[in-house]
């Protein structure tokens, strides 16, 4: 049988559509935005309020390390206990695992990886996701399409929780940016995804009830009908037909590339969007959760910044994006890395902070998803890794003692 092609980590795009919600929110054009100035990586330890609840730090692989052999999985893991990780988001994923029918399973790949990642302390987040041929509604070519019948994914859910709840892992995420086309076609339908998330969750709750259940990472996009469908927005409509009422955590994706996490000017970018700022700013993760009475912790599944591309590289400043560029610099992605980390772990409603991704896949630059690696593609690192494995030891000794 042919392998099946991995569908691997989402692609981004992100740098266009990051600004393009910062003019949104803000009703500002890109020409009037102001520059953004590099600056000296954020000093750990600031007067913003920290909480004691213990932070998670990870490294996200996407459907990479199922198809890595022994030698290769282990290298990759081992990437992520030098960064100081103590999880792993990886993809589970239906389309590999049944790629025939719904009788026949081919678990031996999650299982070793799941394998691997107990022998080395690596907790694992699970995203339940993509759609096999057979599953897939008529004519429909991609993995991302909505299953035909959800309660076929549901009796893959069932069957992957039972199997790997009693392998250590407990922590579930339920699709992965069903917000974008790129992940749900033929066009993301948020009352759609409610039918997924609240079968998906009744059934973690029987199989696992112990378990973490993650609401599908949000994609950072702003609405662009029948395209993406902005976080708020799919969040709302989710949230209006009480799907995420019994969800415990909300998943979000806010890349901000070139701008730092941390920047707070006269424009926006989709990290600001989790809590929003007073007046200016009246809608937010948090607004829309406390609309229906809801509170939820916030998980940063992904997080990055490529260092290659077609176009042109950033240093940091915001002007010159719509002029080609589509990257950044090496340095400013190590200055991206310290800054989310130190703005992840001093905001007591930020549980969890991933970064996307472990090596760079080639050396191409007609792609930028080749280039979100902390490593380049022959295994030497970049600053960011070095970056963002101390900026996170620092931060998490900070956060344990407040």
């Amino acid at each position: 049988m042919l392998r099946p092609t991995p569908l691997g980590p989402p692609g981004r795009l992100r740098t266009r559509l990051t600004i393009a919600l910062i003019a949104v929110v803000c009703g500002l054009s890109l020409a009037s935005a102001p520059v953004a100035t590099a600056g000296p990586t954020p000093t750990v330890g600031s007067t913003a309020t920290v909480g004691s609840t213990p932070m998670r730090f990870g490294l996200a692989y996407g459907n990479e390390l199922l198809w890595k052999t022994d030698a290769g999985l282990a290298a990759s893991l081992e990437t992520a206990k030098s960064l100081g990780a103590d999880w792993i988001r990886v993809d589970l994923p239906w389309a590999d695992i049944q790629p025939l029918d719904s009788t026949q399973a081919d678990w031996w790949r999650f299982d070793r990886v799941v394998a691997a990642a107990n022998a080395r302390h690596l907790k694992i987040i699970a995203v339940l996701a993509y759609t096999p041929a057979w599953a897939r509604p008529a004519g429909c070519k991609s993995q991302s399409c909505a299953p035909a019948d959800v309660r076929e994914y549901g009796r893959f859910v069932r069957k992957a929780v039972a199997r790997y709840a009693k392998q250590g892992v407990h922590t579930w995420e339920v699709w992965n940016e069903p917000n974008s086309a790129i992940f749900w076609l033929p066009a993301p339908d948020p009352h759609a995804y409610a039918v997924m998330l609240k079968i998906a969750t009744h059934i973690i709750r029987i199989e696992d009830p112990s378990g973490t259940i993650l609401f599908g990472g949000l994609a950072a996009e702003r609405t662009s009908r029948p395209d993406m469908i902005s976080h708020l927005d799919f969040l709302a409509a989710v949230t209006a037909t009480g799907a995420t009422a019994d969800v415990d955590v909300i998943s979000f994706h806010p890349y901000t590339f070139p701008a730092l996490a941390s920047e707070n000017g006269s424009w926006w970018t989709s990290w600001q969007t989790i809590h929003g700022r007073g007046a200016a700013q009246n809608r937010s993760i948090d607004s829309v959760l406390a609309t229906r009475g809801l509170s939820k912790p916030i998980w940063i599944t992904e997080y990055g910044a490529p260092t290659g591309g077609p176009g042109t590289a950033s240093s940091g400043d915001l002007s010159n994006v719509l002029r080609g560029t589509d990257h950044t610099t090496e340095q400013l992605q190590a200055r991206l890395a310290g800054d989310a980390v130190q703005t992840s772990f001093t905001d007591s409603s930020i549980q969890a902070f991933v970064w996307y991704s472990e090596r760079d896949r080639g050396w191409s630059q007609t792609d930028t998803e080749n280039h979100f690696g902390l490593l380049r593609p022959d295994g030497t690192l970049k600053p960011s890794f070095v970056t963002l494995r101390d900026a996170a030891a620092a931060a998490r000794g900070q956060r344990s003692r407040t």
